[in-house]
């Protein structure tokens, strides 16, 4: 596990940059409402987020953003998503395809991540909206990934380029609401993962296959070892 970078936590001038790269209304929020998470180490006290019995609905706007094929990136993820689901929560799990072709390097790291949710129960759903950019723009937030958990909480991701992931939790009913409507319109256009491969040429040889099912090993050992 790469070790984190948590200055950019400490004082109010780093949390506010932090905060308007996401969007600057966020500034403008309570600091107990809204606030930048270390996206290494806030799942280690998810005493609310793990308590499962509920939904996270989540869409990842890029299929193959790092954080779905980097391990350093994709287990921390993974492994609280696994925790909650054993906790009787459920994971909604859309991945967003822009445009009609993707290059094969790239389809290629998508449907290894595809094939470890399905493997880890995320029941993972693609939907391909060539207007993605004006659904997405209803969330008013510039980001990759985000989530809604419980009902109660948005938590949005950026990955930086040769930087640490960015985090940012919300639970400003406002944007919640944008983000469980993004979710429900983009959930109607999805599809299962298995009835979306039956279109596009299987790139998983049984080599890669055997990584996937030892990634996803090594994300029931990071459970096992929280619990």
């Amino acid at each position: 596990m790469v070790e984190p970078i948590v200055s950019y936590l400490r004082g109010k001038k780093q949390r506010a940059d932090i905060l308007s790269r996401f969007t600057h209304e966020f500034k403008k929020h309570s600091p107990d409402i809204t606030y930048p998470v270390d996206y290494f180490k806030w799942f280690l006290d998810p005493k609310e987020l793990s308590q499962g019995s509920g939904t996270i609905c989540s869409i990842s706007l890029h299929e193959t953003s790092r954080m779905w094929f980097d391990v350093n990136y994709f287990s921390v993820y993974e492994a609280f998503c696994l925790r909650y689901i054993k906790r009787g929560g459920k994971i909604n799990r859309i991945f967003i395809l822009e445009g009609k072709l993707i290059k094969p390097d790239r389809m290629l790291l998508f449907q290894r991540t595809c094939l470890r949710h399905q493997l880890l129960n995320f029941e993972p759903r693609i939907s391909r909206v060539l207007l993605v950019k004006d659904q997405i723009k209803s969330l008013s937030v510039e980001c990759e990934s985000f989530g809604v958990i419980n009902n109660n909480l948005v938590l949005y991701h950026q990955f930086p380029f040769n930087s640490d992931p960015l985090m940012v939790f919300t639970r400003n009913r406002e944007f919640i609401d944008k983000a469980l409507k993004t979710h429900g319109s983009l959930w109607r256009d999805s599809q299962e993962f298995n009835n979306w491969l039956k279109g596009y040429k299987n790139m998983l040889t049984k080599e890669m296959i055997q990584q996937v099912e030892e990634e996803c090993n090594y994300i029931h050992e990071l459970v096992e070892k929280s619990t």
